[in-house]
């Protein structure tokens, strides 16, 4: 399976995101079925170089909520043998957590984790 990543138009390529999981989940203070609902994508890849929108995503975790630079649209779309299997577009996402793991490999590895603001939430989109 290939990958892309594009956030606000920036892209990284299937060799840098190894893994994605779309997420879907209630709201935490919510009690049996509610309409309030959070979608979002965990995403795993390498750290490809300074300057690469993979250098960048540490930079957008330091975003505060308050601020405009912290909701941006990402799209990731999912190929396998040249047929597009998905493609997720949140419009508003915000990073949620984000980690990097430098092991004894020697290749730098990060995990984002984005939601899709609340409040637009049912402008998130997912086709095949």
């Amino acid at each position: 399976m290939k990958y892309s990543l594009k956030v606000d138009g920036s892209e990284l390529t299937e060799t840098s995101v190894t893994a994605v999981e779309l997420v879907t989940e209630l709201a935490e203070d919510d009690e049996g079925y509610t309409q309030t609902y959070h979608v979002g994508l965990k995403i795993r890849g390498n750290i490809v170089s300074e300057g690469s929108l993979s250098g960048n995503l540490f930079l957008w975790s330091l975003v505060p909520s308050d601020d405009a630079q912290a909701y941006k649209t990402v799209e990731v779309v999912c190929d396998h043998q040249g047929k597009v299997y998905r493609n997720y577009k949140l419009p508003k996402a915000f990073v949620v957590d984000y980690a990097e793991e430098h092991d004894a490999s020697g290749e730098p590895t990060y995990y984002l984790y984005v939601k899709q603001k609340r409040s637009n939430a049912e402008t998130a989109s997912v086709w095949k």
